[in-house]
């Protein structure tokens, strides 16, 4: 029997089946749809949107409130991105959900719903647009309500053989299956309610991921429901979007029971309004402030975390909380004494202005004067004579080498240092008690831990008898902080009470115009590596205190004006130290460092004299101090 009739049978068959399957891979006729995505702005027009916008409306709320009577719809846009060869024979099915690629139907028809179809031709060449109810992507049969969770969902049209989709003419709204959130986020936990003047803070525990944290949010009501502020809120609820169901809103658990019975929170805040938040802070922060309220009234706060998807989460306090009026550390200094003033006036003139002040002020303005009827008086030709003499002095001076160099390095031109630059720590305690009666003062009694003062010291330096002369500056700041005290509490208590989360706090930012003298002499001609120096001038330190609620505290200076802390104290400063010039330890390294530029580096150590008080302007804040400081020291 011949095989001949059965091969040409086959090949038969195999050809109609590969024609057969090519025509089923392009069905569309050579054509290709392009699917974009509008949202319905505040007017209701649908437009393209960005990624906040998007993400945000294919949220949890807006899936609950998408009902037949008030849909959220959102559009997609067909298009033809490729012409077809000829006219369509095929229909297009319209699918939304999860999974919905799945080849197995059964598992796909679970999560993925069949919106429509559209009949062959039925899209136009110039395209067409659809608007589809959210719930309808974001449930399925097995998930027919919003659930509090995210989806990955996308949106298709394909051609299909019965039930099953073809291989091909797949087309798809997001290029990757987009995120939809519907799951709220975290609250923290281990809260705190902190009354501080003016205002409330709440702090807590940050969650142990904060992922899924964009904001908090605080809603504010008076006693009586009324509205503190509205800003602008990050989230949706049911309620708002279509008077729906309310969130849950629990009561918090305090790590610190408040006083006073739990009462009615307001109907707004109960209902998580979005309308009265008054405050917010970012998703990683561990406290927000409320700032802006009145002292000694109550009110309802309800804390919400807050996602990208606008997604929220609640929780109230149970009970109105009042704000409470404190004393912070200014006002402490005026309740002894209402003379001190802040201001920036070198010499105060009257009560308690001091003659060094007015000194330093007299001399300077006779200076002016002489300078402007004389310019060329005998002060300005000794500046410009020392000016000229003074680095000629200086190289006529000997030149010294420690015993350990040749002449080779002197002879390969070793630069002198030019600048010095000083960066130095130590504690801080300014001489504000000084001046006050009181054992302790003012500024003990307040602040019962010390603090530290950094400076930067730099001062231009020229070779002169056996050491370095030179003039600079210094600059620092120190700060303070403590809890202020109680309103209406005896000054008089030592056991003061103070409330808790009301910082004031003291800042101080010394400068000054110095001098100094080094002796380098031991180093450069004796090999021992330490140089002896003193440094003094002329000081100038600003000062500020400020109220729990960061800003410049105000006291009452006489019965119709207020004083503000912020001001400026002149003196005098002086300092003797010792510097190690510790790059003699290695040889290796000091060669390195001087082909960078720097001539010595090492460490100091240093006892400063600040006579910081308005040279006895007793209107003025002594801020001085008699202390040591530690520090590294650069010569280049």
């Amino acid at each position: 029997m011949s095989l001949r009739p059965i091969y040409l049978t086959l090949a038969l068959a195999t050809l109609l089946a590969s024609t057969t399957s090519a025509a089923r891979a392009d069905r569309l006729n050579g054509a290709t749809l392009k699917l974009k995505l509008r949202l319905p702005d505040s007017d209701g027009t649908f437009t393209l949107p960005t990624d906040e916008i998007k993400n945000r409306y294919f949220n949890q709320a807006h899936c609950a409130c998408d009902v037949p009577s008030k849909p959220f719809e959102y559009q997609v846009e067909y298009t033809w991105a490729a012409d077809r060869t000829s006219a369509l024979t095929e229909s297009l099915h319209v699918w939304a959900g999860a999974n919905c690629s799945d080849s197995n139907t059964e598992a796909r028809d679970m999560t993925c719903t069949e919106l429509e179809t559209f009949a062959a031709g039925e899209i136009p060449a110039g395209g067409t647009d659809k608007r589809y109810r959210i719930s309808q992507a974001l449930t399925s049969t097995r998930q027919p309500t919003c659930a509090d969770a995210t989806t990955t969902i996308n949106h298709w049209i394909v051609t299909q053989s019965g039930t099953t989709w073809d291989a091909d003419n797949r087309f798809k709204l997001f290029e990757s299956d987009f995120v939809a959130d519907g799951e709220a986020p975290p609250l923290p936990t281990d809260l705190e309610l902190k009354p501080r003047e003016g205002g409330l803070t709440l702090a807590w525990t940050v969650p142990t991921s904060t992922a899924d944290i964009e904001y908090y949010q605080v809603l504010c009501a008076e006693d009586d429901g009324t509205k503190v502020r509205s800003n602008p809120a990050r989230f949706d609820t049911p309620r708002a979007l279509c008077d729906g169901t309310d969130l849950d809103n629990p009561a918090a658990t305090l790590t610190t029971p408040l006083d006073g019975v739990p009462g009615t929170l307001p109907l707004a805040l109960k209902q998580v309004d979005p309308t009265f938040v008054c405050a917010e802070t970012t998703g990683t922060a561990e406290s927000i402030t409320v700032e802006g309220l009145e002292n000694g009234k109550a009110y309802w706060l309800v804390l919400t975390s807050v996602d990208k998807a606008g997604n929220v989460r609640a929780t109230h306090i149970d009970r109105p909380v009042t704000p409470q009026e404190v004393i912070d550390f200014w006002e402490v200094i005026n309740e002894e004494d209402g003379y001190v003033q802040g201001g920036f006036c070198v010499a105060q003139v009257g009560k308690g202005g001091g003659l060094g002040g007015a000194l330093v002020i007299a001399a300077a303005g006779l200076f002016a004067t002489r300078r402007r009827r004389r310019r060329r008086n005998r002060a300005a030709a000794a500046l410009i004579v020392s000016l000229v003499l003074v680095p000629s002095i200086a190289s006529a001076q000997s030149t010294y080498s420690p015993y350990w160099e040749d002449d080779a390095p002197q002879a390969e031109g070793f630069a002198e240092p030019t600048w010095t630059l000083g960066l130095r720590l130590g504690p801080y305690r300014p001489s504000i008690d000084d001046h006050f009666a009181s054992n302790p003062g003012p500024y003990a009694r307040t602040f019962k831990k010390d603090s530290a003062l950094f400076a930067i010291d730099v001062h231009r330096v020229w070779p002169l008898l056996r050491g370095q002369l030179g003039v600079g500056g210094s600059a620092g700041y120190y700060t303070n902080s403590a809890l202020s005290f109680v309103k209406g509490s005896d000054p008089n208590d030592p056991m003061r009470p103070r409330a808790s989360g009301n910082l004031t706090r003291l800042s101080i930012a010394p400068l000054s115009v110095t001098a100094i003298y080094r002796a380098t002499i031991l180093d450069d001609q004796f090999g021992v590596p330490v140089v002896p120096y003193l440094r003094g001038g002329l000081a100038y330190y600003l000062w500020w205190i400020k109220t729990p609620s960061d800003e410049l505290s105000v006291a009452r200076s006489c019965d119709t004006c207020e004083d503000r802390a912020i001001g400026g104290t002149i003196g005098l400063v002086a300092a003797i130290g010792l510097a190690v010039r510790a790059e003699r330890i290695d040889g290796d390294a000091a060669a390195s460092m001087r082909d960078s530029g720097l001539e010595h580096a090492g460490f100091y150590a240093e006892l400063e004299l600040g006579y910081v008080d308005g040279f006895g302007d007793e209107t003025k804040l002594s801020v001085g101090d008699s202390t040591w400081f530690g520090g590294l020291s650069f010569e280049f």
